[in-house]
């Protein structure tokens, strides 16, 4: 058996650097980063950083789990992005009440326990948790979230097939959850749209420069591994006085680079709604919504100094809410994104192969309907462009209808008039948004 080489090298005789697999290590473990070609202080470095690593609530995961490879290969639509002031449950009530309009019915309090292909009639049929009738049809569209595909993929009879389940389990599903905070009063800069708090780290790293400091290239990069885009860079970065803390909650939530939207420039609400994603995300799931308002009451006191304050010693925030999607059963985190190397690879002969990156084909796969197109998916999961957006599911969802739609007589060959109910359902979601 051959062994590699411990110290690689190419052809020329120069060492051999693995090209970078993820964002970590294409933006921060690198000296020759393009992020600081233009910035060479150990200040602009800290701030850059930080702002790389405040991705992680945009994506859901941290940099080192996202490929580079596959970083932006998507077609999404351009400008920035839009903000409901009536929230997305406006949007809910109109489609649901459309549905029901049209003959609809809408089943609440009700988790799938089974979707099975009658073999004799060769339609499914769905079993739901505690309910002894069961749900019968020509065909089925399957909206489970990717969270909870891949810990309940066995709910389908006959079982996935083998290139499906390697699509669902070797895709990233992320988590990214917000803390809406409101005061009874502004008393921060009210005009500022973005902005992003740092790490009592980067922040003692930043004012050491005024003092003489200066930590090297190597130092101020290897510094942000222990410490991740918008159409914009959130800006300004946040660092007023540090206040320490020693609580390790607090290091938890706050290890990084925190992104936080101000909602007084939008709806003239004081309102802060804090990005939390990956590590940060998971936990501030295990603490009370009144803690966590503490804690982020301490950050902003610590990075907003008090020249820039309205209200000198401002009060706890007056309501706080937490979301929680990674113990949502019924969604298990958030939105997917491209993983790097970590799910095995199989041949046709069942053998295990090297890993492989997760990929927009995964996404392809995901989508395609099964049982002879009677089983269809939609989902941002199942959207190539659109994953892990908002209007990914929608779209999806209206693609299943029309292929389901176009081919319902072979599904269905008797129910002319459940046809004619399908195109009119169509039709009328399509004017609907």
């Amino acid at each position: 058996m051959l062994l590699p080489h411990p110290h690689p090298h190419t052809s020329s005789g120069l060492p051999y650097n693995p090209p970078p697999k993820s964002l970590y290590d294409f933006l921060l473990d690198s000296p020759t980063s393009p992020l600081y070609k233009n910035h060479h202080t150990p200040a602009e470095r800290n701030v850059l950083q930080e702002i790389v690593n405040s991705l992680d609530s945009w994506t859901g995961a941290s940099s080192e789990q996202v490929s580079l490879k596959w970083w932006g290969f998507e077609k999404d639509y351009t400008g920035e992005d839009g903000v409901l002031p009536n929230t997305y449950s406006s949007l809910i009530r109109k489609m649901a009440s459309e549905f029901e309009r049209l003959g609809g019915r809408i089943l609440l309090d009700s988790e799938c326990e089974r979707i099975q292909l009658q073999i004799p009639t060769g339609r499914i049929r769905v079993r739901v948790a505690g309910k002894p009738e069961e749900i019968e049809a020509g065909c089925c569209v399957c909206t489970l979230p990717l969270g909870v595909l891949q810990a309940k993929a066995d709910i389908f009879d006959p079982p996935l097939p083998p290139r499906r389940l390697l699509a669902i389990s070797r895709t990233g599903f992320g988590l990214l959850n917000k803390v809406v905070v409101r005061y009874p009063t502004c008393w921060w800069s009210s005009g500022v749209r973005w902005f992003v708090l740092l790490p009592a780290e980067a922040e003692s790293e930043t004012d050491s420069e005024s003092e003489g400091s200066h930590p090297s290239a190597d130092s101020s990069i290897t510094s942000a591994r222990s410490s991740s885009p918008e159409n914009h860079w959130p800006s300004p970065t946040m660092s007023g006085t540090s206040k320490s803390n020693s609580r390790p909650e607090y290091s938890v939530l706050f290890s990084k680079g925190v992104k936080v939207q101000n909602y007084v420039p939008i709806t003239g609400e004081p309102v802060l709604v804090f990005y939390l994603g990956a590590e940060a995300g998971e936990a501030v799931e295990h603490f009370s919504n009144e803690y966590v308002a503490e804690l982020i009451h301490e950050k902003l006191l610590s990075q907003v100094p008090v020249e820039e304050r309205s209200v000198e010693e401002p009060d706890l925030p007056s309501e706080c809410l937490v979301t929680r999607w990674r113990s949502d059963p019924y969604a298990r985190g958030s939105y997917s994104f491209m993983k790097t190397k970590t799910s095995p690879k199989f041949n046709d002969h069942g053998d295990l192969e090297d890993h492989e990156d997760s990929n927009p084909l995964d996404l392809i796969e995901m989508s395609k309907p099964l049982w002879d197109g009677k089983l269809g998916f939609a989902g941002e999961h199942c959207s190539v462009d659109h994953y892990a957006c908002v209007h990914g599911p929608y779209m999806t969802g209206l693609e299943e209808a029309q292929r389901i739609q176009s081919n319902y007589h072979s599904f269905n060959p008797h129910t002319e008039q459940d046809q004619k109910d399908i195109s009119r359902l169509t039709t009328s979601f399509q004017k609907l948004i």
